[in-house]
């Protein structure tokens, strides 16, 4: 499939011939009002909502929003975050459990 934006109008298709190099801009993708409507510099958490034109199709919804890259040249930090949520949230709740032990231990006898 070949990128649309070539020709006087720009909607004819691009030819990237064999062997080319195509880099592209996480940051100016990131902008586009095409798939993050008019307001794609601002910030709206809202603009992941199903009904966005990022989610129309499977493409854009894979590989519209490119935090840590995606496919091949995957961040390899990608996963960290949220194993890291998952590790504090252990030890609040490890935490929680040995106050409680050391809580009941503190109790006079009756």
């Amino acid at each position: 499939m070949l990128p649309i934006g070539g020709g006087l109008n720009r909607t004819s298709p691009v030819l990237i011939p064999k062997g080319m190099t195509v880099v592209y801009s996480v940051y100016i993708m990131h902008r586009r009002p095409n798939l993050y409507r008019i307001d794609a510099k601002l910030y709206r958490p809202k603009r992941w909502d199903k009904d966005m034109p990022l989610n129309h199709n499977k493409t854009d919804a894979k590989w519209g929003y490119l935090p840590c890259n995606s496919g091949l040249r995957i961040c390899l930090e990608s996963e960290r975050p949220l194993l890291l949520v998952k590790l504090g949230l252990l030890l609040d709740i490890n935490l929680y459990f040995l106050l409680q032990l050391i809580l009941r231990s503190q109790k006079p006898p009756t």
